[in-house]
């Protein structure tokens, strides 16, 4: 989670109600107005409020550093993220299921060498990434 620098959310305890009771931006590349979080934090009858939406994980943070908003994004994105925003990073109090992030072409784009040589340079750099 992010959250500004001198966040109450990140100096106190974190409980999943007090977690769920924040103010969130949610990151929704599709626009829908609820993602796994919300999922997670359902089955155990819990809801949070999402005060706006941003189609981009890398414009969360400079919405959140101005804003008593948080959000919850990547770890990697948000610890990358830190040198450039005025931001703090801290766990959330509830498990999320990781997720895989793939990469689709058009099928006619098969047997271009370019594309062949854009994925092979897409893979090697996202395998270098920490974890």
């Amino acid at each position: 989670m992010i959250a500004r620098k001198g966040h109450p959310a990140l100096k106190k305890p974190l409980s999943l109600e007090r977690f769920a009771a924040l103010h969130h931006l949610l990151v929704s590349p599709s626009g829908d107005p609820f993602g796994i979080i919300d999922q997670e934090l359902r089955e155990i009858g819990l809801t949070r409020r999402i005060v706006i939406t941003v189609p981009h994980f890398l414009a969360a943070p400079f919405v959140v550093e101005t804003t008593d908003l948080v959000a919850v994004m990547p770890e990697r994105v948000a610890k990358r993220m830190r040198p450039v925003a005025d931001i703090g990073v801290r766990d959330i109090p509830l498990d999320i299921p990781p997720w895989t992030v793939g990469l689709a072409r058009p099928k006619d784009t098969l047997v271009d060498s370019f594309m062949e040589w854009l994925v092979r340079l897409i893979c090697a750099t996202a395998a270098e990434l920490p974890a």
